[in-house]
């Protein structure tokens, strides 16, 4: 009876081992690769949008397809509302 306890708690000392053992490799070996693939994404995420609002800075318009062709437009910069479009000017009189 004894003994039957006693390969019990070596079969649980060993499971907790096993476990512990399994942490410490993902942690050290599947982690940091984990980590470095998502800092990646990032990195990417945000230097596509900053090329985009370069080029919106500068005027341009560029479309790439699925082929990794860019195609780059020029933005006509006067299309901006004219005075035409703004509407008549108010006076304001000062109330005493």
């Amino acid at each position: 009876m004894y003994f039957s306890s006693g390969m019990g708690l070596i079969r649980t000392i060993l499971i907790i081992l096993l476990i512990y053992g399994a942490v410490v490799l993902f942690r050290k070996y599947i982690w940091p690769l984990l980590v470095r693939s998502m800092a990646r994404g990032a990195e990417r995420y945000v230097d596509k949008k900053m090329e985009n609002m370069r080029n919106e800075a500068r005027g341009e318009d560029i479309i790439s397809d699925k082929d990794g062709v860019r195609i780059t437009r020029k933005k006509d910069r006067t299309q901006g509302p004219t005075d035409q479009s703004l509407g008549e000017e108010i006076d304001y009189e000062e109330l005493n």
